[in-house]
């Protein structure tokens, strides 16, 4: 089973991560789901990441290269994560640089994420 639930939408792909982590393992189902999903017609991403409490490297590069090849196409990807206060995930992406990088697609519930592609002329 993957870990990695896909659920596409007449505006957007919405993108689960199911576990707590996104290493090698979840890194390896991210790829494999997008690839099934891939169309240069679809241009509007939501990655749920808001179990997640952990982030490799591998995966870091991974949400890194996937926003890239997003912005390459002129599409549109956000991302959601836990707002609780012990989740490190967020306080590792303003460490690094992704949450500047990824400025203004970056939210806290799948609502305000939803809206915001929405809104996205793509």
């Amino acid at each position: 089973m993957s870990s990695i639930q896909v659920k596409k939408f007449r505006d957007y792909v919405l993108c689960t991560l199911l576990d707590k982590v996104f290493i090698r393992n979840q890194v390896e189902d991210f790829h494999s789901e997008i690839k099934k999903i891939e169309h240069p017609t679809q241009k509007k991403y939501i990655l749920d990441f808001s179990r997640c409490e952990y982030v490799s490297s591998e995966g870091l590069g991974t949400l890194a290269e996937f926003w890239s090849s997003c912005e390459d196409k002129k599409a549109c990807m956000c991302l959601i994560l836990s707002e609780k206060k012990e989740n490190e995930v967020a306080y590792l992406f303003d460490i690094i640089g992704l949450s500047k990088l990824m400025a203004g697609h970056i939210f806290y519930d799948l609502e305000t994420a939803k809206q915001f592609v929405k809104q996205q002329s793509n």
